[in-house]
C-alpha cells in the first residue's frame, strides 16, 4: 500500500496504471481486513471460557448468510455454493451463539471456495445424525489435502505448501478458529477426502439444542 501511494504522489501515472494501482490496493486492504478479523476472533477464542449454555441458534440461516458473504467477497456466481437439507432439518438448532457459528461456517465455506478457484463448486449439506447431533458437511472440488497433512491444518498459523510457491493468500488462522470454537461448543470437526472425486470434505458435528432459548438471530 505504501509503495503504491508513494508512486501515485511522486510522479504522474497514466490512468490505466492508476486503475491497476487502485485494484491492487483494494486487494491489499481486503487481505488486511481479513487478517484483522481473524486475529480478533482468535484473541477472543483463546481468552474466554467455554460459552455459556442456554442459547440456541438455527443453523440454516447462518449457513446461508455465510455463503452470501463468501460469494460477495470472491465475486463468484451465486450457484457456486449450494446448500442442501432435508425439510425436517431446515429448523435444526444447535447449542451456541450465532456469532460463533458464523465464524465457523464462514471460514469453512471461504476456504472451500478460495482453494477451488478459478471454477469452484462447493456443496454444503445440513443433516441430523440421529444421536442428538447436527452435521454440517462442506465439500469442494479443489486439489485436496494429502492424508499425512490433514492433522496439521487446524494448528495456528499453519498453511500447507511452500510460501514462495503459494498463490492463495491467507492467514493460517481460519481453521484454527474453526477447531477452537467447535471444541468449545462440545463438537468435533474432521477433514476427509472425496472418494470418487478430487477435493476436500470438512465435517462439523455439534450438539443439537433441545429445550433452550433461541438467540437473537432466530427472532
Amino acid at each position: 500500500l505504501k509503495l503504491y501511494l508513494q508512486t501515485l504522489t511522486r510522479r504522474p501515472v497514466p490512468p490505466s496504471e492508476q486503475a491497476d494501482f487502485h485494484r491492487f490496493m483494494l486487494q491489499d486492504v481486503e487481505r488486511l481486513d481479513t487478517l484483522i478479523d481473524h486475529l480478533l476472533d482468535a484473541a477472543k477464542t483463546m481468552h474466554r471460557s467455554r460459552p455459556a449454555g442456554g442459547q440456541a441458534t438455527t443453523v440454516l440461516p447462518v449457513l446461508e448468510q455465510a455463503a452470501d458473504r463468501v460469494i460477495q467477497r470472491h465475486g463468484v456466481a451465486q450457484d457456486t455454493i449450494t446448500i442442501t437439507t432435508d425439510p425436517p432439518a431446515a429448523d435444526l438448532r444447535v447449542q451456541g451463539r450465532e456469532a460463533d457459528l458464523e465464524i465457523v461456517f464462514r471460514n469453512l465455506i471461504d476456504n472451500a471456495v478460495k482453494y477451488s478457484l478459478p471454477e469452484p463448486q462447493v456443496e454444503v449439506t445440513l443433516s441430523e445424525t440421529g444421536r442428538g447431533r447436527v452435521l454440517v458437511r462442506v465439500a469442494d472440488n479443489g486439489p485436496g489435502i494429502p492424508l499425512a497433512e490433514r492433522t496439521q491444518i487446524f494448528r495456528r498459523f499453519v498453511r500447507l505448501g511452500s510460501e514462495l510457491e503459494r498463490a492463495t493468500p491467507g492467514t493460517g488462522l481460519g481453521l484454527y478458529l474453526v477447531k477452537s470454537i467447535v471444541k468449545q461448543l462440545r463438537g468435533r470437526v474432521v477433514v476427509k477426502g472425496r472418494l470418487t472425486r478430487k477435493g476436500t470434505v470438512l465435517e462439523v458435528e455439534l450438539p443439537q439444542a433441545v429445550g433452550v432459548v433461541a438467540t437473537d438471530g432466530d427472532a
